[in-house]
């Protein structure tokens, strides 16, 4: 399962998450809705997080794996690429709050930020 990109809960739902030029901002069509920064967010805070295996990436390497080198080449399986999905809740400056569903790439730019609160939300 890969991550959606999207506002799963709350306001802002079933709108895109983007990143781009160190920028994460939610997007509806082709329209920016709002920026994730310090001007509109009062905290971020990591509520889940889950990490799958790909299943074909798994497949083809085992099989490619057997083929090279035999029944050892099978541990070439474990190797697979994970599929890491974030849940990220949000909290503005106006009082609304929101779930994030994002994957690894987009929460790097959101770690980068000194918004994340560690109690418990």
């Amino acid at each position: 399962m890969r991550a959606r990109n999207i506002v799963v809960e709350g306001e802002f739902k079933n709108c895109n998450v983007v990143a781009s030029f160190g920028v994460v901002s939610l997007m509806s069509g082709f329209k920016t809705v709002t920026k994730l920064d310090s001007a509109t967010v009062e905290f971020y805070k990591l509520i889940a997080q889950d990490g799958k295996v790909g299943m074909a990436s798994a497949a083809i390497r085992g099989f490619a794996g057997e083929m090279l080198l035999g029944p050892a080449g099978l541990s070439a399986a474990f190797t697979a690429k994970r599929h890491e999905v974030f849940y990220v809740g949000v909290a503005f400056k106006k009082g609304r709050r929101s779930v994030l569903e994002i994957n690894e790439r987009i929460m790097r730019v959101l770690e980068a930020q000194p918004l994340w609160l560690n109690e418990v939300m």
